[in-house]
């Protein structure tokens, strides 16, 4: 219609009688009303059925290149599995929480070995808002007991640090599991629309072909080629799902090494910085950012059961851990803030190997596999659709064609 968004469409009646004429009228900026440039509505060419035929058959062939129901069926399937892994998780994390006396129902005044306790205002507001960033309360906790700059302080409060650091990762991974979950059901309902699509086309297809051969096929060449086309979709929809599985490891990799290049830049900045808040904050989102990594890794591997991701091993994820568990307490100490560097970096390196080694393994094996199996459904397609055009073109001729409503469409 028209090129801005206040464009307007203007229906005027001619001076013969029933006639309308539709003409599209153009707001701009700055003319006068009775300058705005009109046009006449140019109507689109008519679709002859031959037509339709082509086109239909190249947008499904374009749409089934995406594997959009094996993808689905995967999808769907891996969300019940997150969901299932995340519920037990996050059922041991809640125990352990108990347990461990959560930061959030914390008395803040209660601080072990002798720590300056807060006062009573202090404490009350802490208790009034418990709803409040987890994250933010460990930060005044950490201020309140000067492990920053404190070296016999930090020592003296590790293990209660390490204590409500690792409750805190068990709220905190609770937030990352309802991320993932949120970003795959978000793939199903991209996914599930155009499987719908594609149903949609089947049907409309399949409904000008049996107006032009009643249904039959009109020869046996046809016919062949026909099966032979489901055969080749088939191989090619299960290497679909597979693939699916592999751009979700792929994606989640890649998410983490992007997080722990974040994680070695936050720790890099806690060296320089001198004053205490500005420490424990860069050291919180560093811990945050590094532990939403690990949780990535996890999820990743998890989502590739019958491949073992190289480079990163289960000791150097545990060893990483517990570095984020006693951050807080190891940032004032040289040495245990120079080991700390070494293993974000030692472990961002060898993320970046994985990552590398997913894309050119993928690259190199099913994607290669993939594209050969959809070329030979394009191939087959092709030659089938040459012998329908032309049934299609001699039996129904340029008559135009006619799209199906919505119901009619479903019906068939």
């Amino acid at each position: 219609m028209g090129c801005t968004p206040s464009s307007t469409a203007v229906e005027e009646e001619s001076f013969a009688r029933n006639t309308p004429v539709r003409r599209i009228a153009k707001t701009f900026v700055g003319l006068p009303e009775d300058s705005y440039p009109v046009e006449s509505a140019v109507l689109k060419p008519i679709e002859t059925a031959t037509q339709a035929y082509q086109r239909l058959d190249e947008e499904i062939c374009a749409l089934e290149s995406t594997s959009p129901g094996p993808r689905l069926l995967t999808a769907e399937a891996w969300i019940e599995h997150l969901e299932t892994v995340f519920q037990k998780s996050d059922a041991t994390s809640e125990l352990y929480d108990h347990d461990t006396n959560l930061i959030l129902d914390v008395r803040l005044n209660d601080v072990p070995n002798g720590g300056v306790g807060l006062s009573s205002s202090e404490t009350a507001e802490a208790a009034s808002n418990r709803g409040r960033d987890d994250t933010a309360k460990v930060r005044r906790l950490a201020i309140k007991l000067d492990i920053a700059v404190d070296p016999v302080q930090a020592a003296r409060q590790e293990e209660f640090i390490a204590r409500i650091s690792r409750s805190a990762m068990g709220l905190e991974a609770r937030s990352y599991h309802t991320d993932t979950i949120d970003h795959a059901r978000a793939r199903i309902i991209k996914l599930r629309q155009s499987f719908v699509r594609l149903q949609a086309l089947y049907l409309e297809l399949d409904r000008l072909i049996v107006t032009a051969n009643n249904g039959a096929y009109v020869s046996t060449q046809e016919q062949h080629l026909d099966e032979e086309l489901e055969s080749a979709r088939e191989i090619r929809d299960r290497l679909g799902g597979v693939t699916e599985q592999w751009r979700t490891a792929g994606l989640l990799m890649r998410a983490a090494l992007k997080g722990l290049l974040q994680a070695v830049e936050y720790w890099s900045l806690v060296g320089q910085t001198s004053t205490a808040p500005e420490k424990i904050s860069l050291a919180l989102d560093c811990r945050s950012v590094c532990h939403g990594s690990l949780i990535a890794l996890e999820v990743a591997q998890a989502a590739l059961p019958q491949v073992e991701i190289p480079f990163v091993t289960l000791r150097q994820q545990s060893a990483v851990k517990h570095g984020l568990i006693y951050m807080l307490t190891d940032m004032v100490n040289p040495a245990r803030y120079r080991h700390t560097k070494y293993v974000l970096e030692g472990f961002q390196a060898n993320v970046d190997k994985s990552v590398k080694w997913l894309h050119d393994t993928f690259t190199g094996t099913l994607k290669k596999d993939f594209d050969e199996a959809d070329q030979t459904v394009i191939s087959i397609a092709k030659k089938l659709r040459e012998i329908r055009k032309q049934y299609v073109s001699q039996r129904l001729g340029h008559k135009p064609y006619v799209r199906p409503t919505m119901a009619k469409t479903d019906k068939r």
